[in-house]
């Protein structure tokens, strides 16, 4: 699924030869979104996982309609693109926005670490990893924490930490 990268030329960075990669996003987890980073003049550059990983965790998949059977049935989001992929059944993002509205329970925390592992499957289909290994605990009432393991085939492991508050809570 790396149609989704973004990817800038070691030549046009001025970091070297050694420093091409995605263009660097930093995450807000109160807004739940992400901004890209630069450093005037430049995009600063993700010379690791992390950009693809903020894509893949928190852009909005598209629902089914059994994922939608307890709430609204026009909304199913995703991503348009999915529809026309090179390979069928990539798809962008993770159901992870399905529960906005959920209480965290068992139940709630096996399915965000399913979706955030279904979500992340990519990078070992697509040989950029090894393994994903994701845990997934209560934050608080209203959010979640995620711990994302990247065990790389040729490079050392990345390790990120997120959180997943749900929407209108600030």
């Amino acid at each position: 699924m790396p149609v989704f990268y973004t990817y800038i030329e070691p030549s046009t960075t001025g970091l070297g030869d050694d420093h091409g990669g995605d263009i660097k996003l930093r995450y807000d987890p109160v807004a739940r979104d992400c901004d890209i980073e630069f450093t005037a003049p430049d995009l600063e550059v993700d010379g690791g996982l992390e950009s693809a990983v903020l894509i893949s965790l928190f852009s909005d998949a598209r629902a089914t309609a059994e994922d939608l059977a307890d709430g609204n049935p026009t909304d199913k989001r995703g991503y348009w693109g999915d529809a026309v992929a090179p390979d069928a059944g990539d798809v962008w993002g993770s159901k992870l926005w399905l529960l906005e509205r959920a209480k965290i329970t068992a139940e709630t925390l096996q399915k965000a670490k399913e979706w955030a592992k279904a979500a992340l499957q990519w990078l070992v289909d697509d040989h950029v990893a090894k393994s994903v290994t994701v845990e997934v605990e209560r934050m608080s009432t209203y959010g979640l924490a995620f711990q994302v393991q990247i065990q790389r085939l040729d490079k050392p492991e990345e390790n990120y930490e997120y959180t997943f508050v749900w929407g209108d809570i600030q």
